[in-house]
């Protein structure tokens, strides 16, 4: 494991399973959401593709428990999904990973620029400027 995977494992770790955003989820998506934020295809932009049967291979989840799961997850506004792209939405997946710097914003940007979803980039590209942008007004 990379350090910057235990970083951003770490970033959510402490609070994911008593937050009050989640605790009406089932144990099943629970564990789905565990695994979209912490999988070996997640990225730090909180946007990468993946599709329910590499999920369900790698979770030994059901392919019908991982589309219910997507579903009520997306109901919550945890994630959204794209059956057109195969492409996975974090609804605050760049805001748990974002640092400033010249290094992340490069990667950040290069990441961005492969999201397919034409909404799902406008959305993080757009996060991305007020992460920053916020960021900067701090200093």
């Amino acid at each position: 494991m990379e350090k910057n995977d235990i970083r951003r494992a770490w970033a959510f770790q402490s609070t994911f399973w008593t937050s009050p955003t989640f605790k009406d989820y089932s144990a099943k998506d629970k564990y789905l959401l565990f695994y979209l934020l912490s999988n070996p295809h997640s990225n730090f932009c909180g946007c990468y593709q993946i599709h329910p049967a590499q999920i369900a291979e790698e979770t030994g989840l059901a392919r019908d428990d991982i589309l219910t799961g997507l579903q009520r997850l997306a109901e919550g506004n945890a994630i959204c999904f794209s059956e057109m792209t195969n492409e996975l939405l974090i609804g605050d997946g760049l805001r748990q990973s974002f640092i400033s710097s010249p290094r992340m914003e490069k990667r950040l940007r290069k990441e961005i620029g492969r999201i397919r979803h034409p909404v799902f980039r406008i959305f993080v590209r757009a996060e991305f400027l007020r992460l920053k942008d916020n960021d900067a007004q701090e200093k």
